[in-house]
């Protein structure tokens, strides 16, 4: 019983640490310019997917 006490009681501790250094985080941190520029590539490539596949789509007659 003792030992679920003291388990009990540093899983408590842990967890007001844990309060505490989301507290001391800035609330917003923006992404790095790095990811944002992946982003809209990956955009582009999937619109360019997409268009080149209803061109295909469109052109493929003899079906």
């Amino acid at each position: 019983m003792e030992e679920n006490k003291e388990i009990m009681e540093t899983e408590e501790v842990g967890a007001e640490e844990m309060n505490a250094e989301v507290l001391k985080k800035d609330t917003y941190v923006p992404r790095p310019k790095w990811q944002i520029v992946a982003a809209w590539i990956g955009v582009g490539i999937v619109a360019a997917g997409f268009l080149l596949w209803c061109w295909q789509i469109a052109t493929a007659g003899g079906i």
